[in-house]
């Protein structure tokens, strides 16, 4: 039996043609000069080349750009590369908050906010500069309460030991 879409030779009593799949019902009278539709080409597996031999490497074909040049469309673009720079406001918050010293800690944690604003936006000198600001304001506030609380203690004890003496 002879296919009527196709011309393919097909088995008495099949029903549905090996080559392109349609009936064989009597009922089917389209003739074979009838155009199939265009299917999907298929890509070699992973691995595999267009001849089915092992690959180095995936095999994905390239999309060029619609303008038709440049890097391929299934291609990721490079990355920027990022520059990590310490803005130090934790150190800012904790010398206003935890040591109570507001006017090194709110400089501070400006400075520290304006350096990663700098760094959002790529100003990477700028960005530097402001956290060795936020830095030395944040160290000096804990260096100047660290200094005056080493000296209250020092008041305190000279004067517990010298009270019996001062006060008799």
């Amino acid at each position: 039996m002879i296919c009527k879409l196709c011309g393919k030779e097909v088995p008495d009593g099949a029903k549905y043609c090996d080559g392109c799949g349609s009936s064989l019902a009597p009922e089917n009278t389209a003739p074979a000069a009838e155009e199939k539709p265009e299917a999907a080409p298929e890509w070699p597996t992973v691995g595999q080349t267009e001849d089915g031999q092992a690959a180095a490497g995936p095999t994905v074909p390239e999309t060029p750009l619609p303008s038709g040049e440049g890097r391929p469309v299934n291609e990721m673009p490079p990355e920027k590369p990022v520059k990590k720079i310490s803005s130090h406001m934790v150190m800012a918050i904790v010398t206003t908050v935890l040591f109570g010293n507001w006017a090194l800690g709110i400089p501070a944690i400006v400075f520290a906010r304006e350096c990663e604003m700098a760094a959002e936006k790529e100003l990477w000198d700028l960005a530097e500069r402001f956290s060795g600001r936020a830095m030395a304001f944040a160290w000096i506030g804990v260096g100047i309460n660290l200094a005056l609380g080493a000296l209250i203690a020092l008041i305190v004890v000279v004067f517990a030991a010298l009270g019996p003496v001062l006060f008799y």
